[in-house]
């Protein structure tokens, strides 16, 4: 009697962890329909670094998805929908660009917080409203109401798309 009590919890247990677990470590599914799409950002000529690009889709609707990357060094990014470097699905979309940074007192709010952690590891507190943002690529690009950017992706993909900022 113990010994079939103990193979049925066993034999539940493998089962329950191979429900909870299915997909675990397998790759990731990216939606049909996805093609490759990079490019690069520019801001008066020169590479962004470090910059959150953001793809929404002109339509909505169960086959449409925003996608995004982030600039690499050159400024060159590869879209992704669902997981890394996926592409997007081909249409008609409207483009946002965003590099900030944050400060309080003055420092990076990175810095300030890595100089105000404490032996536990807890950041001493402060007043949020010390930080201040900097917009390091101007802010109208960074809003899909002000923003004049949008990017077809044909059918086949693309590979050089282009996104120049400027002041003006």
């Amino acid at each position: 009697m113990n010994r079939a009590f103990f193979f049925l919890n066993v034999g539940l247990f493998l089962s329950f962890t191979l429900f909870i677990c299915d997909g675990c470590g397998s790759p990731s599914r990216s939606r049909p329909g996805l093609v490759k799409a990079s490019g690069s950002v520019v801001y008066n000529g020169q590479p962004v670094a470090g910059a959150n690009v953001m793809f929404y889709p002109e339509t909505s609707g169960p086959d449409t998805g925003a996608a995004s990357a982030i600039t690499d060094a050159e400024g060159k990014f590869e879209l992704m929908t669902d997981s890394p470097k996926d592409g997007a699905l081909p249409g008609k979309y409207k483009i946002t660009v965003n590099k900030q940074a944050q400060y309080i007192d003055g420092i990076l709010k990175a810095d300030w917080e890595k100089q105000n952690t404490t032996e536990t590891g807890q950041v001493a507190p402060y007043d949020k409203d010390k930080i201040k943002t900097e917009y390091l690529v101007p802010q109208r690009y960074s809003t899909l109401n002000s923003s004049p950017l949008v990017q077809e992706i044909p059918a086949g993909g693309i590979k050089e798309i282009k996104i120049e900022l400027s002041d003006d």
